[in-house]
C-alpha cells in the first residue's frame, strides 16, 4: 500500500502558482492525480492557467473481446 501527496506554492512577485498531486496504490490498483492553478500578471493584464491530469490503472472491465486495464484523463 502506498499513499503520497504534495502541495507546493510556486509563486513569484509576478505570478501566483499552486501545484499539487496525490498517488494511491492498493494491490492491483493505482491512482495518480496532479494539478496546478495560477494567475500571471503582465503589466495591466491578468492571465489564469489551470491543468489537471489523472490516471487509474488496474483491472477495470473484462469483455469477451477486450480487457480495460486503465483510464487516463487530462484537462487544461
Amino acid at each position: 500500500m502506498l499513499i503520497a501527496g504534495l502541495f507546493e506554492d510556486l509563486s513569484t512577485p509576478t505570478m501566483e502558482l499552486f501545484a499539487g498531486g496525490v498517488a494511491v496504490s492498493i494491490k492491483a490498483y493505482s491512482f495518480l492525480a496532479f494539478g496546478s492553478y495560477g494567475v500571471i500578471e503582465d503589466q495591466s493584464k491578468h492571465y489564469k492557467t489551470f491543468f489537471f491530469f489523472a490516471q487509474l490503472r488496474g483491472p477495470l472491465i473484462e469483455l469477451e473481446f477486450a480487457t480495460i486495464n486503465g483510464v487516463t484523463l487530462g484537462f487544461g
